[in-house]
C-alpha cells in the first residue's frame, strides 16, 4: 500500500505508513512431557518448500531437557540414513546435503532409551530457475539502504540493551527477493503461487530457508515507499507489532531488500531464547523526546478491538516479554499518567484480548500527547513458565515527549508530475499544522493536514519553509535549499531534492552566511594560538581584530586577540588562557566594505578542532 494518492491536480491525499504483519515468534515450540525429560520440536525443518541449490543444508530443531541418559538423533534424507550433526546446545541437527535434485523427503527421530519417542517428515524440492535476486538492481542504491537501515536499528537496540544486528547474506537474499516480488504480484508478507516467477516461498521462514539461512527463528517487517534506510526502520519502530521484531534481542543477524517503488523489506534471524528472558519497553526509560502522535495505519490494525482505524492518536507505548513461548503472561493492570497524575485516556491492549502473540502490552493514546511532558508508565505483571513457579515481570518507568517543532527529514515524492512535500516530523506530527514553502515573498506551496495545493512550479534554489503548529503552539521557519535534476533511488522519489534545510535562526543558518574556506591552512599551536595563512581572496592589510572571530560549538564567542606576522599573509589569533576548551570551533571572517583594494567580497568559515 503506497503513501500518498493525488485526487486532483492540485490537491493531494497523504496516506501514512501502512507495514504488513511482523514474524518472529517460536513457532509454536511443543513440549513432550515424561518422567524424567521433556522434548521440545518444531513441526518442520528447514528447508522446505523450494530451495535455490542442490547442496542445501538440512536442519531441524529438538532439544531435550536432559540429555543425561541414552538417546539418538536421527535424519534420513529420501529414505536413507544421513550422519547428521546434533548440537545440545543449540538443539539443531544439521546436515549438509549434496547433489539433489527435484523433490526431496526428510524425516528426523528422536530415540530416547531405544523407544522412538518423536518423528516428523517434510519434503522441499530444488529449484532449476536459478534464480538471481540482484539481477537487474543498483547494488550501490541497495548497499547504501542496507548501510543505513542497519545503523538505525543498532541505534535503537544500543539504547535498548538488545544486541547488535550484523549483516547476514542469506537473509539479504531473501529480504530482496521477496522485495521484488511484492513490486511484481501481491503487497504484503505472503507470496500466493509457486508458479511465479518471482516465487521462494509463501512464508519468512520458507523464504529464508530457500537461500540457505539455517536458523529456525526468523522474522520480517516490510513498509512501503520509503526513501531509503533510516525512514523505513524509524517507520517500523513507529507500529508497535513491527516495532517488536526490532526489539527482539533474540535476533541477532539481518538482511534488507528494497525495490524501485520503494518498498523495503528487512529480514532477522538469531538462535531463539533457548530459555532466557527479557522484558524491553519502549519509549525506554528516561527517554527524552519522544513523539507526541501516531498516525494508527498499521497491518494488523493494533485498535481493531476498539473499531478504530487510520487515526491520528498519542505516540504507542511498548512492553514486551521475550522469553519461551510456552511462558504465560498474565498482566494484572496497566496505566499512564502525567506529570500532575492524571491517568490518560489509552486504548490497552493485554495477551488476553491478543490474537497476534501474547508477550505484550500495547498502550495507545486516545489523544496526541502533550509536548515537552513526562509521563509514567506502569505495567504490572507475572510470567508463569510451562514448568516452574510464576515470577514478577512488573515495570514502571518514565519518558519525556518533545518540546519543540523539529524535523529528521525534508524530501519531494512525485505524484502524478507534482512534487509532493513530505516532512519528515521527529516529535511527532501535527496534523493540523500550516505550512507553506515561499521564496522571494512568494508563495510555492501550501499544506494544511493531508491536503497539498501547489502554488507556483518548483526549481532549484533557496525557500523558506514556514511552520505554524497549533499542537506545539509555536511558528517555525526553516531554510531549504532545492536542488533539480538528481535521480531519485526509487520511481516515486521527485526530480528535486532537498539537498539542505535548518532553521532560520540556528546556529547553522548563521554558518550558511558565510561560505567554508578551503584555501589556506590552519595549525593549532604549542602555545594555544591559531595561524591562519591567507589566500589571494583577502587583502591581508584590512582584516582586523573586529572582523574574525571564533565561535565554539553552540554559537558562543570565543575572545581573541590577532597578531600579524612580518611580510602580513599570516595572522596568528591568540585565544584567551581561560574560558574555552577541546572541541569543534570556527574561526569567522565577517564580509568586509567595500573600499579601494578589497579582494574579499563575502565572509569566509573555517571548521577547526581544539585537541590538547
Amino acid at each position: 500500500m503506497s503513501k500518498h494518492r493525488i485526487w486532483i491536480v492540485v490537491v493531494l491525499m497523504l496516506f501514512v505508513l501502512s507495514p504488513g504483519v511482523v514474524y518472529g515468534d517460536e513457532d509454536h515450540a511443543v513440549a513432550v512431557e515424561s518422567t524424567s525429560y521433556t522434548i521440545s520440536y518444531h513441526e518442520k525443518g528447514s528447508p522446505n518448500g523450494l530451495v535455490p541449490t542442490a547442496s542445501p543444508v538440512i536442519s531441524y530443531y529438538v532439544k531435550l531437557s536432559n540429555y543425561d541418559l541414552a538417546y539418538d538423533m536421527e535424519m534420513l534424507l529420501n529414505g536413507e540414513k544421513v550422519s547428521a550433526s546434533y548440537n545440545e546446545e543449540s538443539g539443531m541437527l544439521t546436515y549438509q546435503a549434496k547433489g539433489l535434485s527435484g523433490e526431496n523427503t526428510v524425516t528426523v527421530r528422536s530415540v530416547v532409551h531405544g523407544v522412538k519417542q518423536l518423528e516428523r517428515t517434510w519434503s522441499f524440492e530444488v529449484d532449476r530457475r536459478n534464480l538471481n535476486p540482484f539481477a537487474s538492481t543498483d547494488e550501490s542504491v541497495l548497499s547504501t539502504v542496507e548501510d543505513d537501515a542497519l545503523q538505525r536499528a543498532n541505534e535503537y537496540r544500543e539504547r535498548l540493551g538488545a544486541p547488535m544486528l550484523k549483516r547476514n547474506d542469506q537473509l539479504k537474499s531473501a529480504a530482496q527477493a521477496h522485495a521484488n516480488y511484492i513490486q511484481s504480484y501481491t503487497k504484503g508478507h505472503y507470496e500466493s503461487a509457486s508458479h511465479e516467477d518471482l516465487f521462494t516461498g509463501k512464508k519468512p521462514a520458507q523464504r529464508t530457508a530457500f537461500f540457505g539461512y539455517p536458523k529456525w527463528f526468523v522474522g520480517e517487517g516490510i513498509t512501503y515507499q520509503e526513501p531509503g534506510g533510516q525512514a523505513s526502520i524509524d517507520h517500523l519502530f513507529d507500529a508497535p507489532y513491527h516495532r517488536m521484531s526490532l526489539m527482539n534481542p533474540f535476533y541477532n543477524e539481518a538482511g534488507t531488500g528494497y525495490n524501485d517503488e520503494g518498498d523495503f523489506v528487512m529480514n532477522f534471524g538469531g538462535e531463539g531464547s533457548n530459555g532466557e528472558h527479557h522484558v524491553i519497553q519502549y519509549p525506554y526509560a528516561n527517554q527524552e523526546d519522544v513523539p507526541v502522535s501516531w498516525y494508527a495505519y498499521e497491518s494488523p490494525n493494533p485498535l481493531r478491538f476498539f473499531n478504530q482505524d487510520k487515526v491520528w492518536t498519542g505516540y504507542p507505548i511498548s512492553y514486551v516479554y521475550y522469553g519461551p513461548s510456552s511462558d504465560e503472561l498474565q498482566v494484572d493492570n496497566v496505566e499512564l499518567t502525567d506529570e500532575s497524575g492524571e491517568v490518560v485516556e489509552s486504548y490497552t491492549i493485554t495477551p488476553d484480548m491478543e490474537d497476534e502473540g501474547d508477550h505484550h502490552v500495547f498502550i495507545i493514546p486516545h489523544d496526541k500527547l502533550s509536548p515537552g511532558e513526562e509521563y509514567k508508565a506502569s505495567v504490572q505483571a507475572q510470567v508463569t513458565p510451562g514448568d516452574g513457579e510464576a515470577f514478577d515481570v512488573s515495570r514502571t518507568w518514565s519518558f519525556t515527549t518533545g518540546e519543540n517543532i523539529a524535523f529528521k527529514d525534508i524530501y519531494f515524492e512525485d505524484q502524478n508530475d507534482i512534487h509532493f512535500l513530505t516532512l519528515e516530523w521527529m516529535n511527532g506530527e501535527d496534523p493540523k499544522a500550516q505550512i507553506t514553502l515561499e521564496k522571494n515573498g512568494q508563495v510555492y506551496l501550501e499544506k494544511k493536514g493531508n491536503t497539498q495545493r501547489n502554488v507556483r512550479s518548483l526549481e532549484s534554489g533557496t525557500y523558506q519553509l514556514k511552520v505554524d503548529s497549533p499542537h506545539f503552539d509555536q511558528e517555525e521557519t526553516y531554510t531549504v535549499k532545492i536542488q533539480s535534476g538528481d535521480i531519485a533511488h526509487y520511481e516515486s522519489g521527485s526530480e528535486l531534492s532537498v539537498t539542505n534545510f535548518y532553521q532560520s535562526d540556528s546556529l547553522e543558518a548563521l554558518y550558511q552566511k558565510y561560505p567554508i574556506w578551503e584555501a589556506g591552512e590552519s595549525a593549532y599551536g604549542a602555545h594555544k594560538e591559531w595561524t591562519i595563512s591567507f589566500n589571494t581572496q583577502v587583502n591581508r592589510s584590512s582584516v582586523n581584530g573586529e572582523q574574525i572571530f571564533i565561535v565554539n560549538s553552540i554559537g558562543e564567542t570565543i575572545a581573541t586577540s590577532l597578531k600579524r606576522n612580518g611580510r602580513g599573509d599570516s595572522i596568528t589569533v591568540m585565544p584567551p588562557e581561560k574560558g574555552y576548551s577541546n572541541g569543534e570551533y570556527r574561526l569567522i571572517i565577517k564580509p568586509l566594505e567595500n573600499t579601494d583594494g578589497l579582494m574579499m567580497d563575502s565572509g569566509l568559515q573555517m571548521p577547526f578542532t581544539v585537541q590538547s
